[in-house]
């Protein structure tokens, strides 16, 4: 458990420091540096930023693969944050509102918090050879959270989890595939997550689930939607699109085969943005034409996010880049 407070604050232009000794850091700092549409945003930590919650354009939530939490109240302008786990990477974190979120990551570590991060509680499921990469805070006592338990030499089996008690008990579900991918919720909360060529849907908070194949059974990593317009991105290059919530699936081959897409995110129904390795970025105009974006920094892209006003793109080595879209 961690309950570990501090007052520390610094600006980042006349001193950067990670305080170890007692496992907090908090930053604060001038952090726009523009360049072109795209502003890059100064991040304390340079590590990588797996995953990203808004939930309001001024207040953030990030972790990261060195196991920490980072929070902004002030759209980014400073940060403070907390050791989550023991330096055990962290994949995903999410917020159902200003107070209630959990992070989850590598080797079963499941965490959450009632005060909006000021400190974390941990839940780790048993099983060290589980890796969370996806999580979703439903309301303020119920939580999913989606992976597999690997063997060493792969994926053994998928791995679903959730809780109506804040935490305290986990009931377990399985679908098909070897890997349960990110989910995706909708506002009437209905749940969608891939599993190798699966498509699965729940609409009662991952107690029961329909599965259908997906894209002809080939893996997708991620599925996004927009009303009735869905994305699916996925490994090698990997994108297929739906006009039909997700009925139908027609691939496009765009990307070069040793690029992995992570992430995408829907700004309208016309307008998507897909992320990957390599400093991908792409912009998808009303699912015909593709245009590159090019970053003011290169860095491969973990997660993308939209809040409203801003996109967020987030990465490797502490990078963060936004773009201001109203």
């Amino acid at each position: 458990m961690i309950l570990l407070k501090s007052s520390l604050r610094f600006n980042l232009k006349t001193s950067v420091r990670i305080i170890l000794t007692v496992c907090i850091f908090v930053i604060a700092g001038n952090n726009v540096a523009f360049s072109a549409e795209w502003e890059m945003v100064d991040f304390p930590l340079r590590e990588n930023i797996s995953g990203i919650s808004i939930v309001h354009p001024d207040t953030i939530h990030m972790v990261t693969s060195g196991g920490k939490h980072a929070r902004s109240y002030d759209g980014g302008k400073s940060w403070w944050g907390l050791f989550v786990t023991d330096n055990i990477r962290l994949e995903d974190v999410d917020f159902s509102d200003g107070t209630h979120g959990i992070a989850v990551g590598h080797k079963g570590r499941m965490s959450y918090t009632t005060n909006g991060g000021a400190s974390w509680i941990a839940c780790n499921w048993p099983d060290t050879n589980a890796i969370f990469i996806s999580a979703r805070q439903l309301d303020k006592s119920s939580a999913i959270a989606t992976g597999m338990v690997g063997n060493g030499n792969g994926f053994r089996s998928g791995l679903g989890l959730r809780t109506s008690d804040n935490c305290q008990t986990w009931s377990s579900f399985t679908l098909p595939g070897q890997a349960i991918g990110d989910m995706y919720v909708f506002e009437n909360g209905k749940i969608v997550c891939l599993s190798i060529g699966f498509m699965n849907t729940s609409l009662d908070s991952g107690q029961t689930w329909d599965s259908k194949r997906a894209t002809d059974g080939k893996p997708g990593r991620l599925a996004v939607f927009s009303d009735k317009f869905g994305l699916i991105v996925g490994n090698s290059g990997m994108v297929a699109s739906s006009k039909d919530g997700g009925k139908s699936w027609a691939p496009y081959d765009i990307v070069e085969d040793d690029i992995n897409l992570t992430t995408a995110v829907f700004v309208n129904d016309s307008v998507a943005y897909i992320g990957g390795t390599k400093n991908t970025l792409m912009k998808l105009i009303n699912f015909k034409s593709f245009e590159p974006i090019t970053l003011p920094e290169e860095f491969n892209i973990w997660e993308l996010e939209y809040d409203g006003r801003y996109l967020w793109a987030v990465g490797s080595n502490g990078k963060i880049a936004r773009l201001k879209t109203k």
